[in-house]
């Protein structure tokens, strides 16, 4: 897995991060 912006994959951790909680919010 190659990392070629480490804001992107900040971004992207968070999203997913934040969908999780919304999830666990439910």
């Amino acid at each position: 897995m190659e990392v070629r912006d480490g804001s992107e994959g900040a971004q992207m951790l968070s999203s997913s991060l934040t969908g999780f909680l919304r999830c666990l919010a439910l």
